[in-house]
């Protein structure tokens, strides 16, 4: 989960010998986790270069350095140790692959289900190093203030491209309610 959930600025780029790929422009994400029984007793720099392989070691020294991971919402202290209860944030600039940029047509419409044609090569749901060109952002934005769960039972049986997305109503403080 983030802290802060920048608005995602979408580029959809096109050219007559490519297809159409969608982009997120670069932004910053915090990331925020609580610290984990494995890790308690640790220090940050080395769960950090342990759990989360994608930056060198290195990287997570600087990061730690220059207060973009904190604990408790305050920059980590040399030979600090990790306890019960900590969060930690981690401040990030990230870029996302692109996505094919082919509209997300509606097969269906009712007041309960929203299916769709999604496109080969586009994520259901965040995931790894996609958080807004995903399936259920897309249509987050397209369908707003409606968050969506996916379904996809219909995909994973054969059926087409269909996801049947059920929607899920927010209440007031914007979490999700079934």
């Amino acid at each position: 989960m983030a802290a802060d959930a920048p608005t995602p600025r979408y580029v959809v780029a096109s050219s007559p010998d490519r297809p159409s790929l969608r982009r997120v422009e670069p932004y910053a994400f915090t990331y925020t986790m609580h610290c984990k029984g494995r890790w308690q007793g640790r220090e940050p720099l080395e769960v950090f270069a342990a759990e989360f392989k994608m930056n060198p070691p290195a990287y997570y020294e600087e990061a730690l350095a220059d207060g973009r991971i904190t604990v408790n919402d305050r920059s980590v202290e040399p030979g600090q140790i990790l306890k019960n209860g900590d969060v930690i944030r981690h401040r990030a600039h990230r870029h996302e692959p692109p996505v094919p940029g082919a509209r997300i047509g509606v097969v269906g419409l009712s007041p309960k289900v929203l299916a769709v044609d999604k496109p080969p090569g586009l994520p259901m749901h965040p995931c790894g190093s996609y958080h807004f060109n995903t399936l259920t952002s897309l249509l987050r934005e397209d369908f707003a203030p409606r968050s969506f769960r996916a379904d996809a039972d219909g995909a994973a049986r054969g059926r087409r491209r269909e996801i049947v997305l059920a929607a899920m109503t927010l209440d007031r403080r914007g979490s999700s309610k079934t």
